[in-house]
């Protein structure tokens, strides 16, 4: 459209008469006055058309334009609906806030407190965390296998040892999905 005015602005200044005003004769008057002159500027009306057709063809190209964005917008946020939709959220956090053991044997450590338990994966009662999603997850200790869906993940207290914690929850265990596979 830039290109178009230019054409236009250059084709009407290039046609017009300029009369230089006597500001001893019009103390008013002290500037160049310029007045197209289009019976003798040469004007087809070949030029004119084309000229018009320019326009057009950039007005369309402006109303396309306009609507592609339109359409990229629409994909975007369906694309976005789509893949937070489907993205499982699992994710926990318990604390024990109290000393364990020593016992006798071999226990599952059970965390009694829920700080959070996103997909309801961590069972209060057993101490047992299964995955509902087949997934890559993180824990916050090392771990050698992945995960499938029925997996299950837990901390044991050995016999005759023991677990320091008090209030402050130094004693925790999280986990959550990274990403499903």
């Amino acid at each position: 459209m830039e290109r178009t005015f230019l054409l236009l602005a250059a084709f009407i200044f290039s046609s017009a008469q300029c009369q230089d005003t006597d500001p001893s004769r019009d103390p008013d008057a002290s500037l160049t006055v310029c007045k197209p002159d289009i019976r003798d500027s040469g004007v087809h009306s070949a030029q004119i058309l084309e000229l018009q057709g320019l326009i057009q063809e950039q007005a369309q190209l402006n109303q396309e334009q306009a609507q592609l964005n339109q359409e990229q917008a629409q994909q975007l946020k369906a694309l976005q609906e789509s893949t937070s939709a489907a993205v499982p959220r699992v994710g926990f956090t318990v604390a024990l806030r109290q000393p364990l053991g020593p016992v006798p044997i071999d226990i599952t450590v059970k965390y009694p407190v829920i700080i959070s338990n996103i997909g309801n994966g961590y069972n209060l009662t057993t101490g047992i965390f299964t995955a509902r999603v087949s997934g890559m997850y993180y824990f916050s200790y090392t771990m050698r296998n992945n995960l499938e869906a029925g997996d299950n993940v837990y901390t044991k207290l050995y016999a005759y040892r023991d677990i320091y914690d008090d209030r402050m929850s130094h004693n925790t265990f999280s986990g959550f999905l990274l990403f499903p596979l």
